[in-house]
């Protein structure tokens, strides 16, 4: 028997017994402990054949010996590996399959049904849930049976319950039958007060009672009710089990209390308890949620070499590939699904393709694979919901593929399905792909082929419609007006301008259709749209219109286009509110264009937005760190604009107020003011610059040529 507990297929040869041909068994001595006697029978009798009457170059061939017999140790490790998985699956479907009797009469009906004609097919009625009940609570629960067989809310079930008389009587089990029958809502709605009559009627509280109750409202993810009722159990000293544990581990995943996780597993250790995988899985969890993804990846090494117990499964791997998806470690997730599938042979789930093809849409580098992965995902049988497509969107908004994103979009949008429908985070990266989309010079229709991206025109078909079949939809009034998305009647957008409309019929009817989707940060993305396509004019419309500053601040002289259509009806839209991006993306748009009017009214806005209520209240969810970054970030964009419009007094003082606050200014930042230096013979500013960025020489005076060149 071998350690796992399988046992050989055959048993032993005796010594001296031959094999074939008279070829001997090999010696006793010679014997592995951890292979069986056949095995090494076979191997001994194919080295034999093959040995050579040389008997020279004995070092060599016992080395080559040693190297074999550690390949084929390995082979037959990951043999018994693989088998013990095998039989760890066909255990647990077997532990799935309901424990269920089907009389011979229930098998005679289900027969006579298959049987009949369609109108007259019947099956056995199914199991009903108060079948489940113990008998004293079914006597009990007068009344009470038919509501829970109507599904009746459990409120009314337990008001029922109190009216014959509680718990008052019944012992342990028989509430335990009570909360079995409670679906996972019921318990974490009606739980405490469950918990609340045992109480009252005496009735002991157990470890068991308290894991069903937290398992429904780890179900829920009601942390705050998980933790205080574990807190309930250490004070009643009721002992948790591993599964009181497993559940306070998804409490502490849903809180990213990393600290608190910690607490509990070295309590569980103090109190023996050996933590089994859903603990591991929810310690890995917390530290992902937490973005610790160094102590996660430690965990999931420690317990990938732990024991076969706690070896990673499809759920493990889930969060680990979810985890590199979240930090942008696609190579780590790519390494970890070969793990998974090649080397563990686990079938990946529906979870393991939307995390791989997530991981993958965050690298631009793995834009095809994230397609190929989408592709074997529907060949797996799965449906590519919502969230798979806006995986996908989002893999296009990084590469600029406006023309597939826009084809994705339409597909959801015509697919009729409320599940299907875009939703923000679809229309996010919707705008990425505007904004990082450049217009080819031809005008050739967009086609799918295999040599761009390895999937030929059968696969794309799986994932989006051409355009002839979106406009038989349309022509059908399969879609409703208030639905049909406002793109152009054309495959490709051919120029800036082009481009720069269509975003804008987008944002317009998004605000007019759904006005709850719309937010800042979706229209600044409309604004790095109108940066990246030189639609200066459109900024500014945007600026002004679509947002507003909490003072109420214009742009001044600032010339503004009128808007092309329905300029009333445009305008009036609300107008939201600005934010510390906002104002970085307009002093960015300001230094691109070089306008430094704009660049002026721009920083005065976001001055006074600063000394306003709403910022205060955005602070709330920027650290100082990133406050930081983006003053600086407003800065050096306001020295640029200053240096390109010859102002470079100006522009060195800004640089060292900056530098008075601690900041140390790189080179590279400060290139434009340098240049700028040289170019209008300016020795004190071309000083200046060297000497706050650390480059200044007290004996160099070579400026000075530099500048005359």
């Amino acid at each position: 028997m071998f350690r796992n507990g399988i046992v050989a297929g055959r048993r032993q040869l005796a010594a001296g017994r031959s094999l074939n041909n008279g070829i001997a068994a090999p010696r006793k001595g010679n014997l592995l402990p951890f292979v069986c006697c056949n095995c090494q029978a076979r191997r001994d009798a194919a080295t034999w054949r093959g040995k050579s009457n040389v008997k020279n170059d004995k070092p060599e061939k016992k080395q080559n010996n040693m190297l074999s017999q550690i390949k084929r140790l390995e082979a037959h490790v990951q043999h018994m590996e693989r088998a013990y998985n095998d039989h760890l699956k066909k255990r647990a479907a077997t532990e799935s399959l309901p424990d269920v009797e089907l009389t011979e009469e229930d098998k005679d009906k289900a027969y006579a049904s298959l049987m009949a004609p369609a109108d007259m097919r019947f099956l056995p009625a199914p199991r009903k849930l108060t079948t489940l009940l113990s008998e004293p609570m079914k006597r009990r629960m007068v009344g009470g049976v038919e509501l829970i067989n109507q599904r009746a809310p459990w409120e009314q079930v337990l008001d029922q319950l109190e009216l014959n008389g509680g718990l008052e009587g019944l012992d342990t089990q028989d509430a335990h039958t009570l909360l079995i029958v409670m679906s996972m809502e019921g318990r974490a709605s009606v739980g405490h007060r469950l918990l609340a009559m045992m109480e009252e009627a005496g009735v002991e509280k157990t470890t068991f009672t308290y894991d069903l109750v937290i398992h429904g409202h780890a179900a829920l993810e009601n942390s705050t009710a998980i933790r205080e009722l574990f807190a309930e159990m250490a004070e009643k000293n009721i002992s948790p089990s591993k599964y009181t544990y497993g559940n306070l581990m998804k409490a502490f995943a849903i809180d990213h209390d990393v600290a608190a996780a910690a607490a509990a597993f070295q309590e569980m250790h103090a109190c023996g308890i050996e933590p089994n995988l859903i603990i591991y899985t929810g310690l890995i969890k917390t530290c992902i949620n937490a973005k610790d993804y160094d102590m996660a990846s430690q965990i999931f090494n420690l317990i990938k070499l732990k024991s076969t117990s706690t070896a990673p499964d499809v759920d493990a791997y889930n969060t680990m590939i979810t985890g590199c998806a979240q930090n942008g470690e696609t190579e780590r997730a790519l390494d970890l699904w070969a793990d998974m599938t090649v080397r563990r042979e686990l079938v990946p789930d529906e979870a393991s393709y939307r995390a791989i093809i997530h991981a993958c849409a965050v690298n631009k580098q793995y834009f095809n694979e994230a397609w190929k992965y989408a592709l074997d995902m529907k060949n797996a049988g799965y449906i590519l919901n919502a969230q798979t497509q806006n995986e996908l969107i989002q893999a296009c908004g990084k590469n600029g593929e406006l023309t597939r994103a826009r084809l994705l979009v339409r597909h959801m949008v015509g697919s009729g399905r409320a599940d299907m429908l875009p939703d923000k985070f679809t229309y996010q990266n919707l705008l990425r792909a505007y904004s990082n989309f450049r217009p080819r010079k031809s005008t050739d229709k967009f086609s799918f082929t295999k040599d761009s991206d390895g999937l030929n025109k059968t696969d794309k078909a799986a994932f989006v419609q051409n355009d002839a079949r979106i406009e038989r939809r349309e022509d059908n009034d399969f879609e409703d007006d208030l639905v049909r998305i406002p793109f152009f009647e054309k495959s490709v957008l051919e120029n800036n301008r082009e481009v720069l409309d269509e975003a804008a019929l987008i944002i317009n009817w998004l605000r007019d259709v759904s006005p709850e989707l719309v937010d800042t940060q979706m229209l600044n993305s409309y604004l790095d749209i109108c940066i990246n396509h030189l639609g200066f004019e459109d900024f500014k419309w945007s600026y002004k219109y679509d947002l507003m500053n909490p003072t109420n601040t214009t742009l001044g002289e600032v010339t503004i286009l009128p808007p092309k259509t329905a300029d009333e009806e445009l305008a009036n839209l609300p107008a939201l509110p600005r934010n510390l991006y906002t104002f970085r993306i307009a002093l960015q748009a300001a230094s691109q264009f070089r306008n430094l009017k704009f660049a002026r009214q721009v920083m005065a806005d976001r001055e006074a937005y600063i000394k306003s209520e709403p910022h205060a209240n955005q602070l709330a969810g920027i650290n100082d760190e990133e406050r930081y970054n983006l003053d600086i970030q407003a800065q050096l964009a306001m020295i640029d604009v200053l240096a390109i419009s010859d102002l470079l007094g100006e522009a060195r003082d800004r640089m060292e107020m900056v530098a008075k606050t601690g900041y140390q200014w790189k080179w590279t930042q400060l290139r434009t003011l340098y240049i700028k230096a040289i170019q209008l013979e300016d020795p004190e500013i071309i000083m200046a610059v060297k000497r706050i960025t650390g480059k200044a020489n007290p004996q160099d005076t070579r400026y000075t040529s530099v500048a005359r060149t």
